[in-house]
């Protein structure tokens, strides 16, 4: 059976000829609801306990009634933050450029591309929402697994149940399942052995096959084989990065075409490895590692406990990087509280954890930047441009003509500086300091202590992402089509046909 939901205790039964002949079932999965017990119970504690299959028989098996009201809720906050960045990402060159393909590609369709309003092939239409949503780095993000989660998850599911009628319920629950596995494959190995492969490339795939196949309720030995034929397509490097080039943008899109074909393969009875991820000889965390080294965070937890995985996926107030938001937000503080404008700070001294400062973007990155990509970053950028517009939003970063105005440039150099303060190691990740001096001798200062809006534990509320999507669209969707987005989004349980809310997405 093929789009509706299941009943796990009785899927087996229902598709004892499918897998017959796949490999015994995983011990946490071998009998009743994958809820009747904790997956920690079998958290692997080596490399032979077989995490591919437990990660596809989850997807597989997921169902909407076995999510927490949590998990439902954050959903819809995370669907309508992706949603806005799609529609303000649109007008970006490099958006343009890859929606141009995508329709050169694609032909005619029934998949809607948002803001666009193009209709598609729904692989395309996938591949250029990806696009879109990652196009302005204003998107999600979960923080230890270095994930941009939406992007890779979303767009695939809302063209393929556009096309195939698809409820909302059926959507959230493979959206979740996607996540999930996404970020859980991620989680396997520390970002710092990860030999220059960019996450989001590396293991997308796999949440975007997950999410893909679970849309089309593929059978557990089918699912297998989608992680296995997303993992023989994973790729994504870091080095674009460094040159402010728009292949870093690609890399989710690339993972959403991966994981669309991988379940569309499996699907079909195409076959792959059953152990993609923990083979020693070729599998992805011995290929782009030196293996996984936190087998313990790859399963617990799974199924029943979300809130290091989806409920730890970040959202963002500004639209750069993640280790300047807090900085951000206390100079706007102290200009707003205080009535300064830039011109009156001859400096700006934030302190933070040495990490957040530069991280691996390195030294150029942190320095002067002279493209959009570099300069959201960068942290002297951020703070610099901040202080001149007070303001921090898409404006400030585009285009590259804006990053590279003589007196941006001249505000980094004379008045911006980064400092390490190891107190600050005491607060939560990204917790800074920011200390102002005025032309005329006053000194303000402010510390966040609480760590960056957006994340846990101090996450933005639906009214938060309801203003953020309202300022994003203002000039792209009229009105009335924005209120009708919010609402539908506010009530996506409820959803028969997504086409209603893609419909609400176009001009």
């Amino acid at each position: 059976m093929r789009g509706g939901h299941r009943n796990w205790n009785s899927f087996r039964t229902e598709h004892s000829d499918a897998t017959a002949n796949a490999p015994p079932r995983h011990p946490v999965f071998a009998r009743g609801s994958p809820h009747s017990r904790n997956v920690s119970e079998i958290v692997p504690k080596n490399k032979n306990v077989p995490v591919t299959r437990a990660l596809a028989e989850f997807a597989a098996g997921l169902r909407f009634e076995d999510l927490p009201d949590s998990v439902i809720a954050f959903f819809k906050i995370w669907l309508l933050d992706t949603l806005g960045c799609g529609v303000v990402g649109c007008k970006a060159p490099w958006s343009q450029q890859t929606l141009a393909v995508a329709k050169e590609m694609g032909g005619l369709g029934k998949a809607t591309v948002i803001a666009d309003g193009a209709k598609l092939h729904y692989s395309q239409a996938a591949f250029a929402n990806s696009m879109l949503i990652e196009s302005l780095n204003f998107s999600d993000v979960h923080t230890a697994s270095h994930m941009h989660v939406a992007s890779i998850v979303l767009p695939g599911l809302l063209a393929m149940s556009e096309v195939g009628n698809r409820s909302g319920r059926e959507v959230i629950t493979a959206a979740v399942a996607g996540a999930e596995v996404t970020i859980r494959t991620a989680l396997g190995i520390p970002v710092e052995d990860d030999r220059g492969f960019h996450t989001s490339g590396t293991f997308g795939s796999f949440g975007a096959a997950a999410a893909m196949g679970r849309i089309q309720c593929l059978t557990d030995a089918e699912m297998i084989n989608a992680l296995g034929l997303a993992g023989t397509q994973s790729c994504g490097i870091w080095a674009p990065h460094y040159d402010g080039a728009n292949a870093m943008r690609l890399h989710p899109a690339l993972s959403v075409r991966s994981g669309i074909f991988a379940a569309d393969l499996a699907a079909k009875g195409f076959t792959a490895s059953t152990r993609v991820l923990e083979c020693e000889d070729g599998g992805v965390y011995y290929a782009f590692s030196d293996g996984p080294r936190y087998w313990d965070r790859i399963l617990k937890g799974l199924g029943t406990d979300f809130t290091e995985t989806f409920l730890a996926i970040g959202l963002k107030v500004y639209p750069c990087v993640r280790s300047a938001h807090a900085m951000v937000s206390l100079l706007l503080d102290i200009m707003e509280e205080y009535d300064l404008v830039g011109e009156e700070i001859v400096s700006i001294r934030v302190f933070a954890k040495p990490g957040p400062i530069q991280g691996r973007y390195g030294p150029d990155v942190a320095g002067q930047p002279d493209t959009s990509w570099l300069a959201q970053f960068s942290v002297p950028y951020a703070i610099a441009v901040t202080a001149l517009d007070k303001a921090c939003t898409v404006d400030q970063f585009f285009p590259d003509e804006r990053v590279r105005e003589s007196k941006v440039q001249a505000y980094i150099r004379e008045c911006v500086s980064l400092e390490s303060d190891p107190e600050i190691s005491k607060y939560p990740k990204y917790c800074a300091r920011v200390e102002v001096t005025t032309r005329d001798g006053r000194e303000f200062s402010k510390l966040e202590t609480r760590g960056v809006k957006g994340d846990v534990p101090y996450p933005l509320t639906f009214e938060d992402v309801e203003k953020k999507f309202l300022s994003l669209t203002a000039g792209a969707l009229s009105s009335e089509k924005s209120s009708k987005a919010i609402d539908i989004v506010r009530h996506f349980e409820d959803l028969e046909n997504v086409g209603e809310l893609m419909d609400s997405l176009t001009a």
